[in-house]
């Protein structure tokens, strides 16, 4: 896998739909089209979120580099929040570079 196009990405009207791309000297390049609300009413929604993918994907890559060291001294010894936290995070990360 060569990776992902760098973001930030944008969104913009394409025809019916949303496109969703980085933004480039020519507009907004193709990465996705989430289309028109006629066809779905979470279209919009959508697309912003994918839009926000590369920016998601950067700040789990930041909290999985922080939470295994960090010591929470106001949870209570054995509690399982910071674990879950980043085994999630982990999680995510390995499903957006498309390991199982």
């Amino acid at each position: 896998m060569s990776g992902h196009t760098p973001g930030p990405w944008e969104t913009a009207p394409f025809g019916a739909g949303v496109l969703v791309g980085p933004q480039t000297p020519a507009g907004i390049g193709n990465v996705a089209v989430a289309y028109g609300e006629h066809i779905n009413p979470d279209s919009a929604a959508n697309a912003r979120l994918i839009a926000a993918a590369p920016d998601m994907f950067e700040a789990l890559r930041l909290c999985l580099a922080v939470l295994p060291g960090l010591e929470v001294r106001s949870w209570p010894p054995g509690h399982r929040m910071q674990k879950e936290a980043i085994d999630a995070a982990g999680a995510a990360i390995l499903k957006a570079r498309g390991v199982k």
